[in-house]
């Protein structure tokens, strides 16, 4: 039910306040609607809620683009909303869920974590998208282009 409210809301354009549309793109994600999932959230930056929803947005659109191989774009949204979280309390960093990035195995990977600290998932999910941008494949091929 979710995954079809966040495609009936993604496809109609529908006007959701910035939290409320990062949600949807955290739905569009989890239900592997990646390139859905980084124009909702590219269009919801732009309305700005606060640090914490910023924060949340940046993160979420960077796990898209990554997933996209847009890793410079990627790392960009990384560091602007850890500009962002840095800033928040402690208590203010607490998110109910998150993917979160690691490079295992030469791969790429996003796992959804409960309970995240904001900043420490995305100094982990940096580091991991930082590895897979250096991976190249034998021909030479950067990792997201294979």
């Amino acid at each position: 039910k979710a995954k079809q409210d966040a495609e009936f809301a993604y496809r109609y354009g529908a006007d959701v306040w910035p939290v409320m549309a990062n949600n949807v793109g955290y739905v569009l994600l989890a239900g592997g609607r990646i390139t859905q999932a980084r124009d909702l959230l590219s269009r919801t930056l732009q309305s700005g809620d606060g640090a914490a929803v910023e924060a949340l947005i940046r993160h979420n659109l960077a796990v898209a683009l990554a997933q996209l191989g847009e890793f410079d774009l990627a790392l960009k949204q990384l560091d602007a909303g850890l500009a962002a979280a840095t800033a928040l309390d402690e208590e203010d960093r607490s998110t109910l869920c998150l993917f979160v990035g690691s490079f295992v195995d030469g791969r790429l990977r996003f796992a959804e974590e409960e309970r995240p600290d904001l900043v420490v998932a995305m100094i982990k999910t940096k580091e991991a998208i930082q590895a897979a941008s250096r991976r190249t494949v034998d021909d030479g091929t950067p990792y997201g282009e294979r």
